[in-house]
């Protein structure tokens, strides 16, 4: 899933999916965010940390834009942060036109 914010995803977060290590969670610049849950209340924080494969973290967000109806080819050579901000645009139109 694709958030626009932190504060965004972590509205649509379970505390039980936190305390399990469900999902691993990263900003638009592949840094790590560190989920915590407090109560019924979840928070995501940056951590100084970067995801250990950044490629393979672009690679799946190659692969999400794919099956949302991207041509793969046109991602190949465009900044990971735009390739985020793709992301999120084509997520966020595919929502709208539901």
């Amino acid at each position: 899933m694709v958030y626009a914010s932190a504060e965004d995803a972590a509205l649509d977060l379970e505390v039980i999916d936190i305390k399990k290590h469900v999902y691993q969670f990263y900003d638009s610049t592949g840094r790590v965010l560190e989920a915590r849950a407090s109560g019924r209340r979840v928070t995501l924080h940056p951590t100084p940390r970067v995801a250990s494969d950044l490629s393979k973290l672009r690679n799946d967000i190659q692969e999400m834009l794919k099956l949302l109806g991207a041509e793969r080819a046109d991602l190949l050579h465009i900044p990971f942060s735009d390739l985020v901000r793709l992301l999120l645009e084509v997520d966020q139109s595919k929502k709208k036109s539901k």
